[in-house]
């Protein structure tokens, strides 16, 4: 089944870009994902993947 999501979200104007990824890495690991580099890119997936990290 899949589900579409439509939502809103703000940030402080004076948030930093680094402050801005915090804030995002924070709430993909809240939701499950992880963040890795492979073939010197950034990528993200579910942290129960079977693909290892």
């Amino acid at each position: 089944m899949l589900y579409h999501l439509d939502f809103h979200v703000e940030y402080p104007d004076n948030m930093t870009q680094q402050e801005l990824f915090t804030v995002w890495s924070e709430e993909a690991n809240a939701a499950g994902f992880t963040y890795h580099e492979k073939n010197g890119s950034k990528c993200a997936g579910r942290s129960n993947s079977p693909e290892k990290i």
